[in-house]
């Protein structure tokens, strides 16, 4: 989906924001944007995103007044990302300023061009994808409804291979004991399960064993995992809605 914004500037009426150029014809240059949202969780905003523009890297805005041959700087305005953000790396956004007239230059979400005679801007915005490299590390426990652990807890994440990681320390069985793998289902939303596993026993006999099972998700740009697990004893008893939530330390 494309979103066209900035009517103001198609044709002949971007001369109220934008500089004309010398020529003696004093013909204005136009600038015109299209916002990509299809592949990115901020679809429901389509309507509402705008790309902001500043010539000296600081102050940004929909209305910015441009000399032609100028360094322009280009960032994608969200309204309702936390209250109003810009869609950056930092908070887990990848913009593709691909087909771009001029070419535009990306670092950390905010893209770079000069102001010429042909302004097309073309943005597709994509969600940093899970990377298992990056979910790696010592987390801290936020909250553990099944109590094995508490707030403050350092516990340890592995890599596995691209889509499965594991937490070493849990859940807190000391016989037969087993880490538990966490299955990142779509990598683009971080969307996770934990499949039903032998997880070992809290005490002997090991023919208390329990499984774990679960559905969350792992964001490796946030630093974040977020799980609501079920445990199982043969017994036949089972304890579900728990929730365990980590951060990276």
């Amino acid at each position: 989906m494309y979103k066209k914004i900035f009517k103001l500037f198609i044709v002949m009426t971007s001369a109220l924001l934008f500089a004309m150029c010398t020529k003696t014809d004093s013909v204005p240059y136009a600038l015109n944007t299209k916002i990509d949202v299809s592949k990115s969780s901020v679809t429901a905003d389509k309507l509402s995103v705008e790309v902001h523009f500043s010539t000296d890297g600081t102050a940004f805005s929909s209305t910015p007044i441009v000399h032609p041959g100028q360094s322009v700087q280009a960032k994608i305005w969200d309204p309702n990302l936390n209250g109003g953000s810009y869609l950056t790396s930092a908070n887990c956004y990848s913009l593709d300023w691909s087909g771009s007239t001029p070419t535009i230059t990306d670092a950390n979400g905010v893209g770079t061009f000069t102001f010429g005679s042909a302004n097309s801007i073309k943005v597709s915005i994509v969600d940093t994808p899970f990377d298992a490299d990056k979910a790696v590390g010592t987390y801290k426990v936020v909250k553990d409804d099944w109590v094995d652990f508490h707030p403050g807890d350092i516990l340890t994440v592995q890599k596995i291979d691209a889509t499965h990681i594991r937490v070493v320390e849990y859940p807190a069985t000391s016989v037969n004991h087993a880490p538990m793998v966490i299955t990142i289902t779509d990598v683009a939303t971080g969307t996770a399960t934990v499949e039903s596993q032998d997880s070992g026993a809290y005490t002997s006999p090991a023919a208390d064993e329990e499984t774990t099972s679960g559905t969350g998700t792992v964001s490796s740009c946030k630093g974040t995992i977020d799980l609501t697990l079920t445990f199982k004893f043969p017994d036949g008893s089972s304890y579900t809605k728990n929730v365990l939530s980590l951060t990276k330390n």
